[in-house]
């Protein structure tokens, strides 16, 4: 189950971070047209390379955690314990995971306002008129018992 955590962390962290550097240019590109502030573009700038850092950190920590762990089979990683071998990086690894996870959350934040900018209308409508013509009422005739 540890295996699953880990992967979903680095696909966020990866993925993630992605999405914030494309942000963070997208950002600093609308501060050139003088739609976003400068001060905007620093925060998520600086937030964006704590979210690198720190995943990084956690990827290749945890890596070195997992192999040092591996040369010892007393019990399971769900088990570890501060005198195994690669506690100390495992909590480092942790460490730069959570910072990353917060960090995640302040980007989250920083579109507030852009967000209160924009509003979203959604106008829905029926394709079909007559609602006997729908296959799904056909299908439901079909099994109702009608049957000759």
């Amino acid at each position: 189950m540890i295996y699953v955590h880990d992967t979903g962390a680095v696909l966020l962290f990866g993925s993630g971070a992605l999405f914030c550097w494309v942000q963070t240019y997208l950002t600093y590109k609308l501060t050139q047209l003088a739609i976003n502030s400068q001060f905007l573009f620093t925060i998520r700038f600086i937030l964006t390379c704590v979210i690198s850092v720190f995943g990084s950190i956690f990827f290749l920590a945890e890596i070195f955690a997992y192999e040092e762990f591996r040369q010892q089979s007393a019990h399971v990683v769900a088990n570890w314990q501060p005198s195994d071998p690669g506690y100390s990086v495992h909590v480092l690894s942790n460490i730069g995971e959570w910072i990353a996870a917060l960090c995640f959350g302040m980007f989250g934040l920083t579109f507030f306002e852009e967000f209160q900018k924009i509003s979203l209308l959604v106008e829905c409508s029926q394709k079909c008129e007559d609602r006997r013509s729908s296959p799904l009422l056909e299908y439901t005739n079909i099994n109702s018992g009608d049957e000759e």
